[in-house]
């Protein structure tokens, strides 16, 4: 995944000897030199990750098929990340991968597409601790799998008052032809 998060260009990796969620200051319009921010070890596999607004907690889909995978919590003390625990995706060994998170609240809703190679699913936890249980919201058909997960914006209905005053106006404004009948 690649976002731009406050003018930083953000991006995770999982493969080669570094992988996690890596920054580069600014939006590089040439080359530049990525840090790591959150380190998942040698061993994790980023997919996707999300922010709060406060840039304090972190989110990310390890997708590693152990105890390490599943939706890592990483907390911002003021000078460094580090991790806090990691969540479940409501099977044993089954990391994640597509990842979106509801930070309106009190309390974070993380949702998740799990790293099933079939049939996986769509998961919601309500992160109120290391113990939040995974939720299953939807499980992919035969031969489907699903994979990113992004928050779109809603956009409203047309009410039926509005579409009878668009008719009103319309039929005010249709006016016979002189001469008609």
């Amino acid at each position: 995944m690649i976002a731009d998060i406050g003018g930083n260009l953000f991006f995770s990796t999982s493969s080669g000897s570094s992988h996690g969620v890596w920054e580069i200051p600014g939006t590089p319009t040439g080359s530049g030199t990525a840090s790591a921010l959150l380190n998942t070890g040698s061993s994790g596999s980023a997919y996707d990750f999300a922010f709060n607004p406060q840039m304090t907690v972190a989110y990310v889909a390890d997708d590693t098929t152990s105890a390490a995978g599943g939706i890592q919590r990483w907390d911002f003390n003021g000078s460094s990340w580090s991790l806090t625990y990691t969540l479940g995706t409501g099977a044993a060994n089954i990391g994640a991968r597509g990842l979106a998170v509801d930070f309106s609240g009190l309390t974070p809703v993380i949702y998740a597409t799990t790293a099933e190679a079939t049939a996986n699913r769509l998961i919601a936890i309500t992160d109120t601790g290391v113990a939040s249980a995974a939720s299953t919201l939807a499980t992919a058909g035969a031969n489907e799998i699903f994979r990113g997960l992004e928050f779109a914006p809603v956009v409203p209905e047309p009410s039926v008052a509005a579409l009878a005053g668009i008719g009103l106006m319309i039929a005010i404004g249709i006016r016979r032809r002189p001469g008609s009948k």
